[in-house]
């Protein structure tokens, strides 16, 4: 939802959150993301995320950023 040039809602949330818990120098996306955007990207230490605010754990994974 956009309200006034900022977007809100769940998918917001849970990329801020998401986010937020990578650590310094790791890119991190959920299982979702990572899925459809396709062949290329390599992913490893997959692991479920409780995150504040989502009713279910959230599965992601850390990106290989030299791939990207």
């Amino acid at each position: 939802t956009d309200r006034g040039g900022d977007y809100s809602g769940r998918g917001v949330h849970a990329t801020a959150r998401i986010a937020a818990a990578a650590g310094a120098g790791e890119i991190i996306a959920s299982r979702a993301v990572i899925e459809a955007s396709g062949p290329g990207f390599r992913a490893f230490d997959e692991r479920s995320l409780e995150l504040r605010g989502l009713e279910a754990p959230v599965a992601v994974a850390t990106i290989d950023w030299s791939t990207v």
